[in-house]
């Protein structure tokens, strides 16, 4: 394959800021757990007709029927926003927004995350149906691959999405 330099350049810069943002997360992991977890449980109580609840150690509880989901701070998807940020950032320059530098960046964080709790709310959502349709068939490890897998097949398409639609937007802008 051939990479340019400035694609090549691009991607380094998703990379590093990805990194920096995820890192950053970690100094104030509480904060980013009640920005990030809470509104996701919201969404994922609305769709179960459930009113998620704050448990003795301080993680989300939804209520469902016969269950209940467990958000621990790793189902924040914090470093999913992470790099949902950092590639809305490589298309930021390229696409002609008639907007400021602080109004475009505002924007930038506002779909990030929006897109992060919406994909997060899904695989939650997700999670649990798969779930409860295997519960018989699969040992608790085999579940906890399923609950991974079906994460990443959730948050990979909604990246390949956004990009696609930020390219698109980068080639009409071209015209």
């Amino acid at each position: 394959m051939n990479y340019s330099k400035r694609s090549l350049t691009r991607w380094f810069f998703v990379c590093t800021l990805a990194m920096l943002l995820y890192w950053l997360g970690s100094i104030c992991s509480g904060v980013i757990y009640r920005i990030f977890a809470i509104p996701a449980s919201r969404c994922t109580g609305f769709f179960f007709s459930a009113t998620p609840f704050f448990n003795e150690k301080g993680i989300i509880i939804i209520p469902v029927v016969n269950s209940s989901i467990t958000v621990t701070p790793e189902c924040s998807a914090y470093g999913f926003f992470c790099l949902m940020t950092a590639i809305f950032f490589v298309f930021y320059n390229n696409i002609k927004w008639k907007l400021p530098i602080l109004a475009k960046t505002a924007v930038i964080l506002c779909a990030s995350y929006i897109i992060t709790i919406t994909a997060n709310s899904f695989r939650i959502i997700s999670s649990y149906k798969i779930y409860a349709l295997t519960a018989g068939f699969f040992s608790k490890p085999m579940q906890n691959v399923i609950h991974l897998f079906v994460g990443i097949i959730i948050f990979l398409t909604t990246i390949l999405i956004a990009y696609l639609m930020l390219e698109k937007m980068e080639v009409c802008d071209a015209k």
